[in-house]
């Protein structure tokens, strides 16, 4: 997949991780998008979720559950506004490696947060991939308008990302996108968890959702 960036170089434009001008080229599309935004997942670790995953093996029941409802809840008061309002449509598909390793087992609850928020979460084995070449890549599709490719080294750290407004590239990254997941299993599938934390995680955001409404109103 490197080479065929290589061989489209013209058509990309990169940014390296934590440069502000490619955080606005993300916002950019994210709040322009009008129907659906498509991500897949290929990292069996995110960096940026350690601490998610250190208080889900570290941390009591109560606190992992305070975590994850926080995360969300601020997720969805900053960068899921436009999904929530605009009923954009957002799919994420995390390709995964068996058996379930414990940061899954984390990222499992975060996934009961997004889905109960409007997220669709699939997943899928990597060993029903046929010539897999996505190793440190993860992408992004915005409607037909736009493409965003994240690249990883090795010890699962983002490296930047390339934007590309090609409407070809843009459609050829969509079909990988939708063949995979219409070969994908719902992400309950994946792990048996504790009813109990995700029954709280729903019962927690609710009440936030609650104290948003009743803010609103005021």
């Amino acid at each position: 997949m490197e080479s065929f960036i290589e061989r489209n170089n013209s058509k990309f434009k990169f940014y390296y991780d934590y440069d502000e001008n490619g955080y606005n080229e993300f916002l950019k599309l994210w709040n322009h998008s009008k129907d659906k935004i498509l991500k897949l997942e290929t990292q069996p670790f995110y960096q940026d979720d350690r601490e998610m995953f250190e208080s889900f093996i570290h941390s009591q029941s109560d606190d992992f559950v305070n975590y994850i409802v926080s995360y969300w809840n601020q997720e969805r008061s900053k960068l899921y506004k436009n999904i929530v309002n605009n009923k954009i449509s957002l799919y994420r598909l995390h390709i995964i490696k068996k058996p379930i390793t414990d940061y899954l087992k984390s990222e499992y609850y975060s996934y009961i947060a997004s889905s109960f928020l409007g997220e669709k979460v699939k997943v899928i084995d990597y060993k029903k991939i046929d010539n897999f070449s996505l190793k440190y890549m993860d992408f992004m599709v915005f409607d037909e308008a736009g493409l965003m490719i994240t690249l990883y080294n090795s010890q699962y750290c983002a490296l930047g990302d390339y934007f590309c407004y090609d409407k070809e590239i843009i459609q050829y990254f969509k079909n990988i996108f939708l063949k995979l997941f219409n070969q994908s299993e719902d992400f309950h599938n994946m792990y048996c968890g504790s009813k109990m934390l995700e029954n709280r995680i729903i019962e927690c955001l609710k009440e936030k959702r609650g104290d948003e409404s009743e803010s609103t109103n005021h």
